[in-house]
C-alpha cells in the first residue's frame, strides 16, 4: 500500500479533477484502515478470551462445580435480563464462561420483564430447556408474550402478572399450566393513578388453566360483574389472598365477589380485606368448599 499523500502547499496548483481523485483515494485508504483496525480488534478480543480461559480457574473446574458457582451469583428473585448482571453477564466474559452458562439450564429458569422483551424471553426460555420456570411480567401482557407461553406453559411453576388489566393477556390457544403452583395477579396504576377493574372472565380463564395451583395472590384486583357457567374448582389450592396493597383510590366493587365463583376444598389459609367481605358470603363460601381452613384472616391486607 502506498504511503499517504500530504498536501503542504497552500497554493496547490492541482486541478479540481485531480483534487477529487485525491479525496476519493484518501477516503478509500481511510475505509481500508478502519477495516484493518476492526479486524485487529476482533483478533485481540479472541486472543484475550483464550488467555482468560487458560488463566481462569473456573474454566478448569468440572461442569457441576462451575455451574453451582454461577447459580450462587443469581439474585433471590427473577432477574431483569440486563447485560451487566447474571446470568447474561456470564455470556460476555469469555467463551469458556459462555459455554458453562449455556450448559446450565437452571441459570435461565427465572426472568422479570418490563414493558417489552418478547424476543429475549424466547431466547431465555429456550436456554432453560425443560426446567421449571418462574416468570414475572410487569406492564407487558401483550399477545407476543402469550404466543411464547403457548410453548412453555407446561413448565411454568410460578407466574407473576402485573398490568392495568388482563385484557392484553390472550388465553386463546394456551395449554394448561400443569406445573403452576404460585400465581400472583396485580393491577398497576393507570395514568390517573387509579386501579382499573380486571376482566374477570380472563381471570377465571387463567385459573381454569392452573389445575394444580397451590397459592394464589390477587392484589388490587377489582373484578367486574360476571356470571360464569360453573364455579372454578381448584382442588390443590391451600393459600388464597386478595385485597388492596394501598388504601388510595379503592374501588367499591365487591372484592369478595370472587368467592361466589370459587370452590377450594384444600384451602388452608384465607386472607381477605375486612371492609369488603360479608359474613354471609364468607360462610356460604366455606360451606361450599368445606376446606380444612386452619387460618382465616379477615383484615386489611398490606404487602
Amino acid at each position: 500500500m502506498n504511503p499517504p499523500i500530504w498536501i503542504t502547499n497552500s497554493k496547490c496548483s492541482m486541478t479540481i479533477e485531480e483534487l477529487q481523485t485525491l479525496i476519493d483515494k484518501l477516503s478509500a485508504d481511510i475505509d481500508l484502515q478502519k477495516e484493518v483496525l476492526k479486524q485487529l480488534e476482533r483478533t485481540k478480543s479472541t486472543a484475550q478470551r483464550e488467555l482468560n480461559a487458560i488463566r481462569d480457574p473456573v474454566a478448569r473446574f468440572p461442569l457441576e462445580i462451575s455451574s453451582e458457582i454461577f447459580l450462587q451469583c443469581l439474585p433471590p428473585f427473577p432477574p431483569a435480563p440486563a447485560s451487566q448482571s447474571a446470568p447474561r453477564l456470564f455470556m460476555s466474559i469469555c467463551n469458556a464462561w459462555a459455554d458453562i452458562a449455556l450448559s446450565t439450564p437452571a441459570l435461565w429458569t427465572s426472568i422479570h420483564l418490563g414493558s417489552r422483551g418478547a424476543r429475549i424471553l424466547e431466547v431465555w426460555l429456550r436456554r432453560a430447556r425443560n426446567c421449571d420456570l418462574s416468570l414475572s411480567f410487569h406492564r407487558n401482557l401483550d399477545p407476543s408474550i402469550t404466543t411464547i407461553l403457548r410453548e412453555y406453559a407446561g413448565q411454568v411453576k410460578k407466574l407473576d402478572l402485573c398490568d392495568r388489566n388482563l385484557d392484553g393477556f390472550a388465553l386463546e390457544g394456551l395449554g394448561p399450566f400443569a406445573r403452576l403452583q404460585t400465581l400472583k395477579v396485580s393491577a398497576a396504576l393507570n395514568e390517573d393513578y387509579e386501579f382499573e377493574a380486571f376482566s374477570f372472565p380472563k381471570l377465571v380463564g387463567l385459573l381454569r388453566l392452573a389445575p394444580n395451583l397451590m397459592e394464589c395472590i390477587l392484589e388490587n384486583v377489582h373484578v367486574n360483574v360476571y356470571t360464569p357457567e360453573e364455579k372454578v374448582i381448584l382442588p390443590h389450592l391451600r393459600s388464597f389472598k386478595f385485597g388492596d396493597s394501598d388504601s388510595i383510590n379503592r374501588h367499591n366493587m365487591g372484592d369478595d365477589d370472587i368467592l361466589h365463583y370459587l370452590s377450594l376444598p384444600a384451602l388452608d389459609t384465607l386472607t381477605l380485606p375486612v371492609d369488603t367481605i360479608s359474613s354471609e358470603d364468607l360462610t356460604l363460601f366455606l360451606k361450599r368448599s368445606s376446606p380444612p381452613a386452619s387460618k382465616v384472616a379477615s383484615r386489611r391486607w398490606n404487602c
